[in-house]
């Protein structure tokens, strides 16, 4: 993959944001990161991104919602969201609605990356 390849990071919190970041751009990928699905959505709005990595539980409004608002403006957004908290239901709803992945927190970055690079490399 090339640095062009972009990826929009989304958590509520600073140290996960920070970290996964850090492994992103190790990784190659160039990674914009937002605090809240709310800033997500504008940031999608404005810029153009190969993939999502976005938190489920943040304030305001939840990945989830952020998911929707950004399949709605991009039917083909390439999603992955990341919970910490057992939400069957949700997942199920939310795999059914289009995203990549819903992965539970702690992540397996090994994992993380390879279904990154995964999700990227499918046109």
């Amino acid at each position: 993959m090339s640095a062009s390849t972009s990826i929009l990071l989304v958590d509520d919190h600073s140290a996960m944001r920070s970290t996964l970041s850090d492994i992103l751009r190790d990784e190659g990928y160039n990674v914009q990161a937002a605090t809240s699905g709310e800033e997500a959505v504008g940031l999608f709005k404005d810029g153009q991104f190969d993939a999502v990595l976005m938190d489920v539980r943040m304030a305001g409004m939840s990945g989830v919602e952020a998911f929707r608002k950004m399949k709605n403006l991009c039917a083909g957004v390439k999603v992955i969201l990341m919970s910490a908290f057992s939400m069957d239901e949700l997942k199920e709803d939310s795999l059914r609605e289009g995203v990549v992945a819903f992965l539970p927190k702690p992540l397996n970055l090994d994992n993380l990356i390879d279904l990154i690079a995964e999700t990227v490399s499918v046109g």
